[in-house]
């Protein structure tokens, strides 16, 4: 039996939408200007981005001298 996504509805927006609408509104109340609202907008998100993706290969390397090849021994 197929399951069907239930419906999307205020109360169901991602947390992360919802922040970056507010996000946005903020720089658009500061700058006044959409081109600049954006401008400033798209450069706190892509740093979060990068902070996002060096968390992420932090996390890789370290899972890696941690648990290395030898957690393949004996597998074969």
């Amino acid at each position: 039996m197929q399951r069907s996504s239930p419906a999307r509805t205020p109360q169901r927006v991602p947390q992360k939408q919802q922040l970056n609408a507010i996000a946005l509104v903020d720089a658009l109340m500061v700058h006044q200007d959409v081109s600049k609202a954006l401008s400033a907008w798209e450069g706190d998100q892509l740093a979060l981005g990068m902070r996002l993706w060096k968390h992420g290969q932090a996390l890789g390397e370290q899972s890696q001298f941690i648990y290395g090849p030898e957690r393949w021994e004996g597998e074969q």
